[in-house]
């Protein structure tokens, strides 16, 4: 205990009172996240699947907290590449870091979300703005916030693993074969796509 100016200072009182503030900020900012994201879901946007034979432009959304997907995912992007498309990537962290993965990619964190739920990182938004022909998504677990930026997302057709209760997020989901991890279905959903959307 330290007294400055007649105040009795508990360090370790207000250490913990510092750690309850932060994490009852963090809540608050789920609870607008998902808030943001039952209203956007209420307003379904109209998509479709064009042929893939003609589509140009792709969007990857993946959880670069699963480093063995780094591998198949950059197998996934040089074929998409190798077949004439432009490939946007992009992943989210909680916190300032950094990944080092195989290809281009950008990056939003928390700090990119307010305190209302709004995305405000401008590389987001872009990709979030961008009319990919596919939106592929690699992310086994549901994050909110790339749920977000799922839902708000101006592409025409989107793509990830079947979860249920997930339809809304996706024009396309494919099953993933019985035991099968995320990185060993990456390539497969490429020819899953290629064979369901050349009609």
């Amino acid at each position: 205990m330290k007294l400055f100016h007649g105040i009795y200072f508990y360090p370790s009182t207000v250490f913990k009172l510092f750690v309850l503030n932060i994490n009852e900020m963090n809540f608050l900012k789920r609870f607008f996240v998902q808030r943001r994201l039952r209203q956007t879901l209420q307003n379904k946007k109209c998509r479709f699947a064009p042929l893939f034979s003609e589509a140009k432009q792709i969007g990857i959304l993946f959880d670069a907290e699963n480093q063995a997907i780094e591998k198949p995912l950059a197998a996934f992007i040089r074929q998409l590449e190798k077949e004439g498309k432009s490939v946007s990537s992009l992943t989210y962290f909680d916190s300032e870091r950094q990944a080092a993965f195989q290809f281009l990619y950008e990056v939003f964190t928390g700090n990119d979300i307010d305190w209302l739920g709004n995305i405000k990182s401008a590389k987001a938004n872009k990709f979030m703005e961008k009319k990919f022909d596919y939106l592929f998504c690699f992310s086994a677990q549901p994050i909110p916030v790339i749920d977000l930026l799922l839902a708000n997302s101006e592409a025409k057709c989107r793509i990830g693993f079947y979860q249920e209760g997930r339809e809304d997020f996706y024009e396309l989901m494919l099953i993933p074969d019985k035991g099968a991890k995320e990185e060993q279905m990456i390539l497969l959903t490429l020819e899953y796509t290629k064979n369901i959307c050349q009609n």
